[in-house]
């Protein structure tokens, strides 16, 4: 008897919230443990940590509760084979279907770089093509491996030719990307052009030349994460920082790292839990 998919779905999901809901209850108890342990030096008054033990409780079931969400998209994204449903298909415009013929080399271009690609609502039955999710793995032998990185793709409206716009999940320490996480600098090495990287120019005019132009453009955004161009800056902090003190920057990017450690069961990026501590 063939299994049912939606079964298994449902008992996925009760388990996937019995683990959260066991992992939120050992953290709220290491958190009271920990204050216990400091309300129980005489010269601090334990009155005073009252406060503390309530935005400390707030604060992590807040981020397991983001951690929690992200991790169930990353399930979703493992589960994608670059398959449409014929009502899918039936549904997507041509301004999509467009942006499908953009897209659909990834599924080879990108299958050695560790690049991981998915539609943010692909398991609707109406698709938005114009958005993705992209995870981005850090280079192995630099201050970014271990981590994975999450990338926004948003393509724009009508059968514009204008590049996608990126945008990491932010903040994102690097000199190329702007504190909201957009990414500033997109050029693509294997396409010369001096236009402005939100203008069309050649990336207009590569499509009939280049059909894997997109995975191009991931795979240029990779190797930009780990060797920035300092000559177009988007980002002063991290900027002002790798000019000055290059070791420094090194060291936070590694911090950085740890903070987007890739979830254990999907590989895949999810939100870090330091930045939703950060105050």
């Amino acid at each position: 008897m063939a299994s049912d998919p939606f079964l298994a779905a449902s008992n996925k999901r009760k388990r996937l919230d019995a683990e959260d809901d066991a992992e939120r209850e050992r953290t709220s108890s290491l958190i009271r443990r920990a204050i216990a342990l400091v309300a129980a030096n005489p010269e601090i008054p334990a009155t005073s940590l009252q406060p503390v033990l309530g935005i400390l409780a707030e604060a992590h079931g807040s981020a397991l509760f983001d951690e929690a969400s992200n991790l169930r998209s990353a399930d979703q994204a493992e589960e994608w084979n670059w398959e449409l449903s014929k009502e899918q298909i039936s549904r997507l415009s041509e301004e999509e279907l467009t942006i499908w013929k953009d897209v659909l080399p990834c599924r080879v271009a990108l299958a050695h770089t560790g690049i991981k690609i998915h539609p943010v609502n692909w398991k609707m039955p109406v698709l938005d093509l114009r958005q993705w999710q992209v995870h981005i793995p850090g280079r192995q032998g630099t201050s970014w491996e271990g981590g994975v990185y999450s990338l926004d793709v948003i393509f724009p409206p009508g059968l514009s030719e204008d590049l996608p716009r990126c945008r990491f999940l932010a903040p994102l320490l690097h000199p190329n990307t702007y504190p909201s996480g957009t990414w500033g600098y997109l050029p693509f090495p294997e396409i010369s052009t001096s236009d402005s990287p939100r203008t069309s120019g050649a990336w207009a005019k590569s499509r009939p030349e280049d059909p894997a132009r997109f995975a191009k453009l991931l795979c240029s955004i990779k190797n930009l994460l780990h060797e920035p161009v300092l000559d177009k800056p988007s980002q002063s902090d991290a900027y002002t920082l790798l000019k000055n003190d290059p070791k420094r920057y090194e060291e936070k990017v590694k911090e950085q790292a740890i903070a987007w450690t890739p979830c254990p069961r999907t590989g895949l990026a999810g939100r870090p839990i330091l930045q939703t501590l950060k105050p």
